[in-house]
């Protein structure tokens, strides 16, 4: 082998480990995005939310109850798979409570349209990243105010359906 050929065969070493190393690290990210607030957020207790009211046009202290089930709704009145699971939850609404964060621009008129049976705020930035949703839509199940489950990405029935079993037990 040639000088120039060692250095050709070493370079080309190099952008290959780098090009491993790069793929590595965006596969363990994407991993840590999507199931990372699964693993960090289940256990953690909470009281209340800060959230903004979009009828009222005020900020308001949002108590979750003692006992029950909550669903923590991240959503989007503009996004199109959030909009088409609206009907999926719609039947549960008597059975927990869902509150509604929307991620902005909150579209006041598409939201009226939608009719949405239970009640939606806009969540701050500060909310979106302390449940490290980043992505619409995703839910927070919240039993006896501690998180029990995130599932981010479209719901099925099927889901949800797990989620109430495993409430009953």
């Amino acid at each position: 082998m040639t000088p120039v050929e060692g250095r050709i065969a070493r370079r080309d070493r190099w952008i290959v480990a780098v090009i491993v190393v790069l793929t590595v690290l965006l596969i363990g990210y994407n991993v840590v995005m999507f199931y990372g607030p699964s693993f960090l957020l289940r256990g953690k207790a909470i009281e209340s939310l800060t959230l903004y009211d979009v009828d009222r046009g005020t900020e308001e202290r949002v108590p979750l109850p003692r006992h029950g089930t909550v669903f923590l709704h991240f959503w989007a009145t503009w996004c199109s798979s959030c909009v088409a699971e609206l009907p999926v939850l719609a039947p549960y609404e008597r059975r927990v409570t869902i509150i509604g964060i929307l991620k902005e621009p909150v579209r006041l008129d598409h939201l009226r349209a939608f009719a949405v049976p239970w009640s939606n705020y806009r969540g701050s930035d500060e909310t979106f990243s302390s449940f490290m949703v980043s992505g619409v839509p995703t839910t927070v199940v919240v039993r006896d105010r501690v998180v029990v489950a995130v599932h981010p990405g479209p719901l099925s029935r099927e889901v949800i359906e797990s989620w109430l079993e495993d409430n009953s037990r």
